[in-house]
């Protein structure tokens, strides 16, 4: 008989607590309750296994009985701070939101689940548009606010059994553990990006959030966790350049392969060690056929691959100047290098006709706003090109930028000659 009420007590304790865990955090009750079986059982035991002691010391003073409540305070003390620093381990300080660590734990469980069962997991990374523009207008402590509500929409948008978890600054993630279909996760896509399209108010003014969203599943996608993670993010980024708000993971559209990032590699090394080449294509007049200039294109002779024109997973890149790794603002630093009057000079005394002509050479807008190339655009354009005075460079620099931050390059250029 005592131990059918031992069982009854703990089945009724552990399912209620369990429950009531579950409900609390959106979570699926039936993994809830998995999880907490060996805690829960072992605290019952230890709890039941004090009986017979309170029954000996009961027998000889009820008084005694007091001499539990020290330890048994402590003990419960104990594990409240356990729980306490587990619950901020695996927790977002400002959202109270699962941090990565949890994150990644509980996909890694749903991947294997998945697994086990057949099924697809859906992994979405999410990031805020345009966020930084109110941290340094408005300060941190707005920011912070403004963070605290857009986590609770997301946490309130999402499934049962799906978790929200924050990144880190304005990133989100959320894994749905059991999807159908791409077009089921886009759904919650869509969802998470209505909830944040409301207006927020926070100290007497109105902000309008709008959130890019990249998603992979597995196992069409990825296999692991790293790899979804990988390419939720290419997707993410993907909707922030094409504007779309919400992407699928294209293999296709993925340029991050190792072998890009061993190109990019060679393609540092090759700039150090002078393998880049400048070739003049003329530009002549079709009614006249007299060369009205050339245009420098830069191409990059690979000690393995030899002269290269085309991409290898870097489009165009040894090609045309313009291209030159375009937004990697390591290699943006070398332009400067690739510019200098004389390895210019060099080449075009020898390969432009003699006559009236320039030299034209195209860059990127966003490398155009860099210092160092600007500094190298400048030198360029001031240099003469051997002997002959008349010979003079012009530089065409495409400036697809804001006015704001093209207007300091456009008037720089003209003054450099």
């Amino acid at each position: 008989a005592v131990g059918l009420a031992a069982a009854a007590y703990f089945a009724c304790n552990f399912i209620l607590v369990g429950l009531a865990v579950a409900l609390h955090g959106r979570a699926p009750v039936l993994a809830t309750l998995y999880r907490a079986l060996p805690y829960q059982a072992f605290v019952t035991l230890a709890l039941l296994s004090a009986a017979p002691l309170v029954v000996v010391v009961m027998d000889r003073s009820v008084l005694l009985v007091l001499l539990f409540l020290l330890p048994l305070t402590a003990i419960y003390a104990n594990a409240a701070m356990s729980l306490n620093r587990e619950y901020q381990a695996l927790h977002d300080q400002l959202t109270g939101l699962p941090n990565r660590t949890l994150l990644l734990r509980r996909t890694a469980d749903a991947l294997t689940a998945a697994g086990r069962s057949g099924g697809r997991c859906g992994f979405l990374l999410l990031d805020l548009d345009r966020f930084k523009e109110v941290n340094d207008t408005l300060g941190h402590l707005l920011g912070d606010g403004l963070l605290q509500v857009i986590a609770y929409r997301l946490a309130r948008s999402v499934r049962p059994g799906d978790l929200v978890a924050r990144l880190g600054g304005d990133e989100f993630a959320v894994l749905l553990p059991a999807v159908r279909t791409a077009d089921v996760a886009a759904e919650v896509a869509a969802r998470l990006r209505a909830a944040l399209a409301e207006p927020v108010r926070l100290e007497g003014m109105s902000f309008e959030i709008e959130a890019s969203v990249g998603i992979a599943l597995y196992p069409d996608d990825g296999a692991t966790v790293e790899v979804l993670l990988q390419r939720a993010d290419v997707a993410m980024y993907l909707a922030k350049d094409r504007r779309t708000g919400v992407e699928t993971y294209l293999a296709r559209a993925d340029h991050y392969s190792p072998a890009r990032l061993s190109l990019l590699g060679d393609l540092r090394r090759g700039i150090d060690r002078g393998e880049f080449e400048l070739h003049y294509q003329p530009k002549v007049f079709l009614a006249s056929g007299r060369t009205a200039g050339m245009e420098a294109l830069l191409r990059w002779r690979h000690p393995h691959r030899g002269l290269r024109r085309t991409g290898l997973g870097l489009p165009a890149v040894p090609a045309v100047l313009r291209r030159l790794a375009q937004g990697r603002s390591t290699v943006a630093a070398r332009h400067g290098r690739l510019l200098r009057p004389a390895r210019v000079a060099g080449c075009a005394s020898d390969a432009a006709p003699r006559g009236d002509c320039g030299v034209t050479c195209s860059i990127a807008g966003r490398r155009c706003s860099h210092p160092a190339t600007r500094l190298g655009l400048l030198y360029y354009t001031r240099s003469p090109r051997g002997p002959q005075p008349a010979h003079q460079e012009g530089v065409r620099c495409i400036l697809m930028r804001p006015a704001a931050e093209a207007a300091p390059t456009a008037t720089q250029l003209p003054c450099g000659g």
